[in-house]
């Protein structure tokens, strides 16, 4: 592994590779939260900038809505080990309180001392109730989000059957203009053999 050297006295690691075509760049440390990544500046189409990410320049820039997590919470640490592709959920999930044992979806209500359970749904708070233990507040959240998956596959399945019912209605479709198109051909060639045991076109 090599060490990238970053302004405000940072460095980022990456593997031997990654050093070998980018390590020789000029590249920045950009705080974003409490965490600093490394990034540069780069000009794209009509001379604007954009920042360039250095794990993206690593596992590529995520698709389908994914992100990069960096798992062990170090978000200089661009070893293509350390870097994996998650869902946003994923990814607040690998979060240092739980990474140190906070249960996800729970958190403390001051008012009765027992544990809230919540859960996050297309960028809304889902509140579940208060348990006793967060033991129970987190079975709570797993169980929503057990639904939350279950609906989402159920989702997906459904999707995925239109989108083949689709292809065979269009296969259908198509395998129809082929007949018509071959019932053409055969009525021309019908015509045409008529016209010449007609004696058409006539001789010269």
């Amino acid at each position: 592994m090599k060490n990238i050297i970053l302004t405000k006295g940072k460095k980022a690691i990456v593997d031997d590779n990654v050093f070998k075509s980018i390590g020789h760049l000029p590249w920045y440390a950009q705080k974003l939260g409490n965490a600093f990544y490394a990034v540069r500046h780069v000009r794209v189409e009509n001379n604007r900038r954009t920042v360039l990410w250095l794990h993206h320049c690593v596992v590529g820039f995520p698709l389908w809505g994914k992100e990069i997590d960096h798992i062990d919470g170090d978000s200089l640490n661009n070893l293509r080990s350390n870097l994996r592709y998650v869902t946003r959920r994923e990814n607040a999930q690998n979060k240092k309180c739980h990474r140190e044992g906070r249960l996800v979806g729970v958190d403390k209500c001051e008012e009765s001392r027992n544990f809230r359970a919540r859960i996050g749904i297309n960028g809304r708070t889902v509140y579940l109730g208060c348990f006793p233990t967060k033991e129970e507040a987190n079975i709570a959240y797993q169980k929503a989000l057990y639904d939350i998956n279950d609906r989402r596959i159920v989702l997906m399945q459904t999707l995925e059957e239109q989108k083949i019912q689709k292809l065979l209605d269009l296969l259908d479709e198509q395998d129809v203009i082929l007949k018509r198109m071959m019932l053409t051909c055969e009525q021309l060639e019908k015509e045409l053999r008529g016209r010449l045991n007609d004696g058409y076109p006539p001789a010269a």
